[in-house]
C-alpha cells in the first residue's frame, strides 16, 4: 500500500539508486564536479533542491551544494512548493526550509505536496484513510471514525457516502479518487465530485486534460468537467506533455496532438514523450538508429549507437551507449565528448552523473558537444 503513495517521487528519483560500472571510459573524460561531496546516491534536481546520499545518510541540497537539513532522517522524500516531505521510524510529514516542522511526522505515506495538496494515508484499525492534507495539515476529508468512508458532495448538492481506496494528485485545480470497486472520479479543491465512479483509470492532468479509461477499458482523453475530448485507438497511451501525446499500437510508437489529431504515424519502435521544457523527443526506427524529432516528426539522426535514452530536459537528454557508458544529447543530434559511467536527468544547469566510482554533479555549460 505505502509503495503507491510513493508513485510521484518515483519518477524523480529512481535512477538514483542504480549503480552501473565504467566501460569505455578514458583518463580524457575525467570530470570535475560542480561541488565537493563524498556522494554515495544522488537524485536529478527538482524545484531547485536534490537528495543525496553520503555515509551519514539522506541529505537534502539546493543548486550550490549547500546542505538544506541539519537533522538527520531516515527518508528524504523530496521538496515542493516550499515544503520537505521526511519519513522518520515509519511516520511522514512535513518541514520548512528551515528545518522547522511545518506538519507533524504522523501519517503512514505521504507524497510531496501539488497545487497546494499532499497525498496522506492514516491507519484505522486494519484498514487505511486515504486524503489529501493543505499546508496547515488540514484535511479534505472527513472520515467516519474507524473507516475510510466519508460523505461527498455531488455538482448538483447531493450528499454521497464514499468509500475511498486509493488517490491522484492535484494537477489543473482537479483530482481524482477510486471507490472501493477501484472506479475512479474526478473531484475539485472543495472535495466535490466533479463526475460519477465512471472511470477504470485516470491520470494527472497535463495541459488541461488527462488520459482515461472508461469503464469499457476504452482510451479517452477527458476535459476538467470530466467531458470526453477524443477517444484514441491504440493499445496503450500516455498523459499529454508538449502539446504532442505519445501512443503505441501494434508495438509502434507515434503521437497525435490535444485534439487527438495524428501529427506522427505509429512507426518507431521506441520513444520518449516529448520533454516538458523542451519540446523534442528521441525515436529509434526498425534498425535500432535513433533520433531526435521535433513536434511535427522533423527528425535529426543521433551520430552515436544508443542503447537506451531519456526524455530531454532542461534542452539535452541522456543516454546509454552501446559501449555501456552514458553521454548528454543536444536537440541537433550532437553528443557530448564527456563519458561517465552513470548519468541522469539535467536539470537548473546541473547534471547528475557518475565518474570513478564517484557521484556528483557536472555543469551543463562544460558539455562540449560534436
Amino acid at each position: 500500500m505505502r509503495n503507491l503513495f510513493k508513485q510521484t517521487m518515483t519518477a524523480i528519483v529512481l535512477a538514483a539508486a542504480i549503480f552501473v560500472s565504467c566501460f569505455g571510459c578514458t583518463p580524457a573524460t575525467k570530470v570535475t564536479f560542480a561541488f565537493d561531496g563524498d556522494f554515495k546516491q544522488i537524485s536529478p534536481f527538482y524545484e531547485g533542491y536534490a537528495i543525496v546520499s553520503d555515509l551519514t545518510g539522506d541529505k537534502l541540497i539546493d543548486t550550490q551544494g549547500n546542505s538544506v537539513l541539519t537533522e538527520s532522517y531516515d527518508q528524504i522524500l523530496g521538496v515542493s512548493e516550499g515544503l520537505i516531505c521526511v519519513e522518520q521510524a515509519g511516520k511522514y510529514g512535513f518541514l520548512n526550509l528551515d528545518g522547522s516542522i511545518a506538519i507533524p511526522l504522523q501519517y503512514y505515506s505521504a507524497t510531496i505536496f501539488s497545487e497546494n495538496f499532499a497525498r496522506i494515508t492514516l491507519r484505522h484499525g486494519y484498514g487505511m484513510q486515504f486524503n489529501f492534507i493543505d499546508k496547515e495539515g488540514n484535511q479534505l476529508f472527513d472520515f467516519a471514525e474507524g473507516s475510510a468512508k466519508c460523505q461527498l458532495q455531488t455538482r448538483l448538492g447531493e450528499s454521497v457516502t464514499v468509500e475511498i481506496s486509493n488517490t491522484i494528485d492535484f494537477s489543473n485545480g482537479v483530482a481524482a479518487i477510486a471507490n472501493q470497486q477501484q472506479y475512479w472520479a474526478m473531484i475539485d479543491s472543495e472535495s466535490r465530485l466533479l463526475t460519477d465512479f465512471v472511470f477504470q483509470e485516470i491520470q494527472p492532468f497535463t495541459n488541461t486534460i488527462a488520459k482515461c479509461k472508461d469503464m469499457q477499458g476504452r482510451l479517452i482523453y477527458v476535459n476538467k468537467q470530466g467531458n470526453t475530448v477524443f477517444s484514441l485507438n491504440a493499445d496503450d497511451s500516455f498523459s499529454c506533455i508538449s502539446e504532442r501525446i505519445r501512443f503505441v499500437r501494434d508495438d509502434l510508437f507515434g503521437f497525435v496532438d490535444d485534439k487527438g489529431t495524428t501529427i506522427i504515424q505509429a512507426k518507431y519502435f521506441a520513444a520518449t514523450d516529448f520533454g516538458k521544457d523542451t519540446p523534442y523527443a528521441i525515436v529509434t526506427d526498425s534498425e535500432n538508429i535513433a533520433y531526435v524529432i521535433d513536434l511535427n516528426g522533423n527528425a535529426v539522426k543521433i551520430q552515436a549507437n544508443v542503447s537506451e535514452f531519456n526524455s530531454f530536459s532542461d534542452g539535452i537528454a541522456v543516454l546509454r551507449l552501446t559501449d555501456n557508458s552514458y553521454a548528454y544529447v543536444d536537440t541537433q543530434g550532437r553528443i557530448s565528448k564527456q563519458r561517465f559511467s552513470y548519468a541522469d536527468t539535467c536539470a537548473y544547469g546541473l547534471c547528475p552523473v557518475k565518474q570513478e566510482n564517484q557521484f556528483g554533479y557536472f555543469e551543463k555549460s562544460l558539455l562540449i558537444f560534436g
